[in-house]
């Protein structure tokens, strides 16, 4: 398996979000939020916000998702030539802040309308990753293995504030645990199980990608560890349109919240967005998605024992996570320890 790295110190990344005149050798070193860049040939970044990334001397040239297309391009081809299967995830920088549109995407969008630079720049990076992504679903045709090659695209979550971005009517942005923040596009093509175009309404969610891969090959978890995902495996295939649990959210970032934050639950009809303070779910507020998706209408009073279950079912959820946190989590250090590797996985 391979993933790429996002946060490729390339000329359209600019070192993210910071001004050309700050960078360092692709790296801004007094700024903690600027510890995510790469450098050719480290193996680890910078994580103290105080030295910058090594061995890189100049900002790599093109596009950061041309850049990253390279990375995995090679890769698929490599692993055909050897007649092995492969797991690729490929995360694109596109559209973290700061973007930086190329050629010819500039050009053509300033043909396409009386387009601002900033949604040129926003616009143009976005078309910069989309051509890529065709790069690779050619790399499949090319190689013949197209057909059985699941391959999925999601977003991560909401437009950032501040930038072109829409929700298409939907409350909030990123950082939110209002649709806008957490309902995103996506696209799955795998000729072989899918034969026919569809649109699914059902919502799946990140952590469905495991149980579902795992489903997929026969797999299974090597422990008792609980798990938040499901098997989307039927829903892809159409076999159901309800998913089997419900979809868990928290947001807890203690620069921000302190001893609150907000967290949510998502079923298949209603949903539960709610605060949590001191340790105790709070104001808490009853959608149904299927009517309401901007979520105007709080109907917990109207549907009491609704609301009531699905709060229990997010507290018994976030009990689960913090104990998780303190008593389960291990983290690897994939230079001693990588971890468990696909034979954990399979009889």
């Amino acid at each position: 398996w391979m993933a790429t790295e996002r946060s490729t110190p390339t000329a359209t990344t600019n070192c993210g979000c910071f001004k050309p005149d700050k960078c360092q050798n692709g790296h801004w070193p007094d700024n903690v939020n600027c510890n995510n860049y790469w450098g050719q040939n480290t193996s680890v970044p910078a994580t103290d916000g105080t030295t910058p990334v090594t061995n890189l001397t100049t900002m790599i040239p093109g596009d950061d998702s041309e850049y990253i297309g390279n990375l995995a391009e090679s890769f698929i081809r490599r692993q055909v030539a050897d007649g092995d299967p492969f797991f690729l995830y490929l995360p694109f920088h596109t559209v973290h802040v700061r973007y930086i549109a190329v050629e010819p995407y500039v050009t053509m969008y300033r043909k396409l309308g009386n387009y601002t630079a900033e949604e040129i720049d926003y616009f143009g990076a976005i078309s910069a990753m989309d051509t890529q992504i065709g790069r690779i679903r050619g790399v499949l045709r090319d190689l013949g293995i197209e057909n059985d090659t699941l391959l999925w695209f999601a977003s991560d979550n909401g437009p950032e504030d501040g930038t072109p971005g829409q929700t298409n009517g939907l409350r909030g942005r990123k950082r939110d645990l209002t649709e806008g923040g957490i309902r995103v596009p996506g696209l799955i093509e795998w000729p072989d199980r899918i034969r026919e175009n569809r649109v699914l309404e059902t919502p799946i969610v990140s952590s469905d990608l495991m149980p579902t891969f795992l489903d997929i090959i026969g797999g299974h978890m090597p422990d008792e560890r609980p798990v938040d995902g499901r098997s989307a495996l039927d829903i892809i295939g159409g076999k159901t349109s309800n998913r089997s649990s419900p979809i868990g959210f928290a947001y807890k970032v203690p620069r921000d919240f302190n001893d609150s934050y907000n967290v949510a639950w998502v079923d298949n009809q209603y949903k539960i967005f709610a605060m949590v303070k001191e340790g105790q779910i709070s104001e808490s507020y009853l959608y149904d998605l299927t009517r309401d998706r901007g979520e105007t209408t709080d109907l917990s009073k109207n549907f009491p024992e609704v609301s009531r279950s699905m709060v229990s079912q997010l507290g018994a959820w976030l009990q689960s996570v913090e104990t998780s946190a303190k008593t389960e989590s291990k983290c690897y250090d994939v230079k001693t320890d990588p971890g468990p590797w696909i034979e954990d996985f399979l009889e």
